[in-house]
């Protein structure tokens, strides 16, 4: 969680006060920065509010230099909306229909530029043609004989795999981390061989903690480049024409 964020313009903002200035604390930051960069491409911008002297010492800064990083802060803010509105991009936060997959199916696509994401596995696959109920899988194949798929994964650490999408979001890679998980990748690497694209809906959060499964690009199975302990996904796409 983020101390403020605007979905309007993708921008989170972060308050650091002393806690911030510790080693632990700032090699938290970093990570969660980077996790919130890599899945949605958002822009993250920092509010210092203290810092630590020469003598080790922890202070707070002037309330003048806090209000005048504040003021900066939204004067930023105000001039996004006019450029975005001058480009004709702005779109108000709409918090009930901004995960109605809908609006995508009359669009007739998605894109990951576009932040698209889903509050349920169904509403993503109704993009592809599902017609059924709920949805609770890793993967679906879309039935239009491309042997394209659509697939949930975690790309993140878990007891058994630590997966990742890279920072350059170009490539998606498992890594197992148990006997039973290395077993399943050489059952990927034997049938993943003949299958289609991967179009790949990341679990992640909204900003009030909701699960989502956000769009992350399309990717294609790499087998050359695949090994029993790492499995390789390249990108393809960042845009998918809807059924």
């Amino acid at each position: 969680m983020t101390d403020l964020f605007l979905p309007q313009f993708h921008i989170h903002l972060e308050v650091d006060e002393a806690q911030h200035l510790t080693e632990l604390h700032a090699e938290a930051d970093r990570r969660r920065t980077e996790d919130i960069q890599s899945v949605t491409n958002d822009i993250v911008h920092r509010i210092v509010v203290a810092e630590r002297l020469t003598d080790g010492t922890v202070r707070f800064l002037p309330l003048s230099t806090i209000n005048r990083a504040t003021d900066e802060f939204v004067e930023w803010i105000k001039q996004q909306k006019v450029k975005m509105t001058h480009e004709a991009t702005f779109q108000p936060w709409d918090f009930e229909g901004q995960y109605d997959p809908e609006q995508h199916i009359i669009a007739g696509y998605i894109d990951r530029d576009e932040k698209v994401a889903f509050l349920r596995q169904r509403d993503a696959l109704r993009c592809f043609g599902y017609q059924g109920g709920d949805y609770q899988r890793g993967t679906w194949k879309i039935g239009d004989g491309s042997g394209d798929q659509v697939w949930f994964p975690r790309l993140y650490e878990m007891a058994e795999w630590n997966n990742e999408l890279t920072p350059d979001r170009k490539w998606i890679i498992e890594r197992p981390k148990s006997a039973d998980a290395r077993k399943r990748n050489r059952q990927h690497l034997k049938h993943n061989r003949d299958t289609g694209n991967r179009i790949v809906f990341a679990r992640a959060k909204d900003p009030l903690g909701r699960n989502l499964y956000r769009y992350v690009g399309t990717f294609q199975f790499e087998p050359e480049l695949s090994s029993i302990d790492e499995v390789r996904y390249r990108f393809v796409r960042g845009r998918e024409k809807l059924l």
